[in-house]
């Protein structure tokens, strides 16, 4: 955690994913809550293994918070994923309880204690994100149509351009595309240079993309928008199961190869500039 502590005391603005934590293989954490049938079916070092990535994003939101740091936002979908994954965790919690005998066993208590330590994490987490809504930044004056247009404008992109390059077939969820847009966002239309901090693929494959086309030559006529990324490039910060950290950088070149753009694309853009 001294890297992400270093990143957010040198972050002009941090961007918050919901699920910045990559999951373990085998499926996410509700996944298996809702395989189970009560207390005694669930294996403790599989479910100690899901509380340490839930413990290593309270960590970070802990960073983020700490001293009501004021450079830490998350976007509103992001936010209710948090409070979705909370609100969910309880609930499977309670029908696991009672589903198993009234009275527990050793192991049943070990692993009912787990549960509610888990249940209690992702409450952490989803209280401290609760007001920290981007779009409510006292300096950003969100003009909301604009944002409206790059979000169309990155939806365009994950639907038409990454397929072809997609090597498997998950697609961008609609959290994954608000991230990117209002990190795009911040860039072209503010004065902050922001900090995305995921455990998403997506999300960097996502941010690589777009700024690809936004700077490419295909775009000569709006050269704004390739001077914005580069004065106040959007930075993501990928974490990998085995700790280590990559980094995107709108500011460095990408891959000049010829694009096709859709028209709808640069209709977007255009509306950005207006």
């Amino acid at each position: 955690m001294e890297r992400l502590t270093e990143i957010v005391k040198n972050a002009q603005i941090v961007l918050l994913d919901a699920s910045h934590s990559p999951e373990p293989r085998g499926g996410g954490l509700l996944d298996y809550l809702y395989s189970m049938r009560n207390l005694g079916s669930i294996n403790l070092p599989v479910l100690k293994t899901h509380q340490q990535k839930l413990g290593e994003r309270r960590k970070l939101v802990e960073i983020c918070d700490s001293n009501g740091n004021p450079i830490c936002f998350t976007t509103e979908r992001a936010y209710k994923e948090s409070a979705t994954l909370a609100r969910r965790i309880n609930q499977r919690m309670n029908y696991l309880i009672r589903e198993s005998p009234k009275k527990l066993s050793a192991y049943e208590k070990l692993v009912e204690d787990e549960l509610l330590f888990l249940h209690g994490t992702a409450e952490v987490i989803r209280e401290t994100l609760r007001e920290r809504d981007i779009k409510k930044h006292p300096e950003l004056s969100f003009d909301c149509a604009k944002y409206s247009l790059l979000l169309q404008a990155v939806d365009l992109i994950e639907r038409e351009v990454l397929p072809c390059n997609r090597k498997f077939g998950k697609k961008a969820s609609p959290t994954d595309k608000e991230i990117i847009a209002t990190a795009l966002y911040l860039s072209l239309h503010s004065k902050f240079s922001p900090v995305v901090i995921t455990g998403d693929g997506d999300l960097y494959t996502l941010l690589k993309e777009s700024s690809r086309i936004f700077t490419s030559k295909e775009m000569v006529n709006y050269p704004e928008i390739a001077e914005s990324l580069n004065y106040n490039p959007v930075r993501l910060y990928k974490f990998f199961m085995n700790g280590s950290i990559g980094e995107i950088d709108t500011s460095k070149p990408f891959s000049q190869s010829p694009i096709r753009i859709k028209r709808e694309i640069t209709l977007s853009l255009q509306g950005l500039l207006s």
